[in-house]
């Protein structure tokens, strides 16, 4: 088990958002390897001390991580880390997308990168199989679209996994979604827009219609004037949101060094 004195030095938390300054070191710690699976976490009293919160705040940072499934509490025995997934780490980096500019845009632009190079290789490479279950989706988007908003965006994220199937490239394929799932709550967002929606479905149908015909060019200049659009309107949103919460000295650095020194595996 780790001890209190085998934590790095590191700056103490001051700031008020105590849990989500947590959540985030704790995050950073699973991702960057030093917390593997099955890793143990130190007694409540010394890693409260060591992070420099209170144990009520290391409490339901806890309690909100085992909630997100990154750590398993087990009565009696303590904390310890969880088997992670993509989806368990990317679903709480996207609500902090929401409110980040400068990294939303950038992941934009690397989706827009490869997606675009995903729709000229699914026109290249797509089958009739492909093509009627790309068909089917956008039939569910236009049939959702006035109706339910999340499953239109459901319909939409899946749009993109079938033209990825197309493209014939798995490594592609996955790449592609865990950068949509970074900018799924912006993605929401815009798909609360009616302009939003109704826009979608339209680049979509001449995607479609580009893979369908086997024009690759085509392909490619259809997907890369729809995510202009779509980054158009999320950043719009981005920056709207943000200046909604915009006060002085609001920026939060997270701790400069690692989290932990040392892991003990159970």
């Amino acid at each position: 088990m780790l001890e209190g004195d085998q934590f790095v030095k590191v700056a103490k938390i001051k700031r008020p958002q105590m849990i989500d300054l947590i959540l985030e070191q704790l995050q950073n710690a699973i991702l960057d390897g030093q917390l593997p699976v099955g890793t143990r976490l130190p007694p409540e009293r010394e890693l409260a001390s060591a992070l420099g919160v209170s144990r009520a705040s290391l409490r339901e940072a806890l309690k909100a991580a085992a909630l997100m499934g990154w750590i398993e509490i087990r009565p009696g025995e303590g904390s310890f880390v969880a088997k992670a997934t993509s989806e368990k780490i990317i679903q709480p980096l996207s609500y902090v997308l929401m409110f980040d500019t400068e990294n939303i845009g950038n992941i934009m632009e690397l989706r827009s990168i490869l997606e675009v190079e995903t729709a000229g290789l699914a026109a290249c490479r797509r089958s009739e199989e492909h093509l009627s279950e790309i068909r089917e989706t956008m039939q569910r988007m236009e049939e959702t679209a006035s109706r339910n908003v999340e499953e239109f965006l459901e319909y939409d994220m899946l749009f993109h996994k079938k033209v990825d199937k197309a493209a014939g490239n798995p490594v592609l394929a996955k790449t592609n979604l865990i950068l949509r799932e970074l900018l799924r709550e912006a993605n929401r967002r815009v798909a609360r827009l009616t302009e939003g929606r109704s826009t979608a479905i339209a680049a979509h149908h001449r995607i479609f219609t580009a893979i369908e015909t086997r024009d690759e060019k085509a392909a490619r200049e259809a997907a890369l004037d729809h995510l202009k659009t779509v980054a158009g309107f999320v950043l719009d949103e981005t920056r709207a949101r943000a200046n909604l919460i915009a006060s002085p000295g609001a920026e939060v650095k997270g701790l400069a060094k690692p989290l932990l020194s040392h892991t003990e595996r159970s």
